[in-house]
């Protein structure tokens, strides 16, 4: 899993790289301490949020591509496909569908092959359904 722009509930220590993922929202971003400490070290616990400025994660970045690039298929779920270089990730696929209930610069790609104009939630509590999952 790679995490390019970061993640509003999750801080990371600055020393160790312990992440703590809250049930809270972190208040800060681009990087900024949040005020609390690492349990495991004792470092300043920062955001993992980025700012425009901010550059993607440089390790997160490789394993999001090499991963699309070997995809058979990638699932666009509630994007507009339209933050580079981010946004053209899935048209490295063989194969990419898109569920947003707007148009995207990608829906005329040709390796996308559906596109579903419905919102997230009920398009995956209908697939989870048919699986045999009640969400």
């Amino acid at each position: 899993m790679s995490i390019l722009h970061g993640c509003l509930f999750t801080e990371k220590c600055e020393n160790c790289n312990e992440e703590y993922f809250r049930s809270f929202q972190i208040e800060t971003i681009s990087f900024q301490k949040t005020g609390r400490i690492c349990c495991s070290c004792g470092g300043n616990l920062r955001d993992t949020l980025l700012d425009w400025e901010d550059d993607l994660p440089e390790t997160d970045w490789e394993l999001a591509v090499n991963h699309c690039d070997s995809a058979d298929l990638v699932i666009c779920l509630g994007t507009s496909l339209r933050i580079e270089p981010a946004g053209s990730l899935p048209t490295s696929a063989k194969k990419f569908v898109i569920v947003n209930l707007q148009e995207t610069p990608k829906d005329e790609e040709k390796n996308c092959c559906l596109i579903i104009k419905a919102r997230v939630d009920d398009v995956m509590n209908d697939l989870m359904s048919r699986l045999g999952y009640e969400c």
